[in-house]
């Protein structure tokens, strides 16, 4: 696993719950919004850099690019899940994070952007769909609910179907709906899915540029979305 990892501005805080405005298009900001939810727990801070190093090594992940970067975490008890998150996983006997889960988490959950390069079949998706959850979750409990709050973007209808088959696994007894635009699908039914409502929009781009220039119908409205994925 590689990864690179920037910070979203130059002074990151992780006991600060930082927040930041998403900007529409005609200027005014629906809210804030939080983006770091992160804090390593006590038995993880106490780890030496060279103990953080081994694991790494061990773990096969190289850091590309980043500074001030936590650690990968041992057990999703290390993280903020959700509780019907943690479920989710338990039912399905996943119980230890991948490479790609353990390093990838921690960063995203601190509000920076991430890029991560792994095989097929390392658990990728779930290293992007639980920090989306955490994110969405809390922009719930804010009031934010209207249109999709995260958007994972997705060059095929296959990769697309399996990505939102995925969210709706692991978001199973939580408050988040999962709806998917891709080619070669009958438009009317996402269309209904759309109206129905959304927390995580899974798209081909061709598919989701046809329903944006459909204003007639104002299909989906993304001035909400505050995270993004391109898998």
């Amino acid at each position: 696993m590689a990864g690179r990892a920037r910070d979203y501005s130059p002074r990151h805080d992780s006991d600060e719950r930082s927040r930041k405005f998403a900007r529409t298009e005609n200027g005014r900001a629906p809210g804030p919004f939080r983006r770091a939810f992160y804090v390593e727990p006590g038995h993880l801070q106490q780890r030496s850099a060279e103990a953080v190093g081994a694991l790494r090594e061990k773990m096969e992940i190289h850091i590309i690019d980043g500074q001030d970067l936590p650690g990968p975490v041992h057990a999703f008890e290390d993280l903020p899940l959700p509780t019907y998150a943690a479920e989710n996983l338990r039912l399905r006997s996943i119980t230890v994070p991948t490479p790609i889960q353990a390093q990838g988490i921690p960063i995203v959950l601190q509000g920076r952007d991430f890029i991560g390069i792994s095989q097929t079949g390392t658990g990728k998706t779930l290293a992007f769909l639980l920090p989306a959850l955490i994110h969405i979750d809390d922009q719930l409990q804010s009031g934010h609910t209207n249109g999709p709050v995260a958007l994972v973007l997705a060059p095929t209808r296959e990769l697309a179907l399996q990505i939102a088959e995925e969210a709706t696994k692991v978001a199973k007894g939580g408050r988040i709906w999962t709806t998917c635009f891709y080619g070669g699908g009958p438009k009317w039914q996402q269309i209904q899915d759309a109206k129905e409502g959304m927390q995580i929009l899974v798209a081909t781009p061709g598919r989701l540029l046809d329903f944006l220039d459909n204003s007639r119908d104002q299909v989906v409205d993304l001035r909400r979305v505050t995270f993004l994925v391109l898998d």
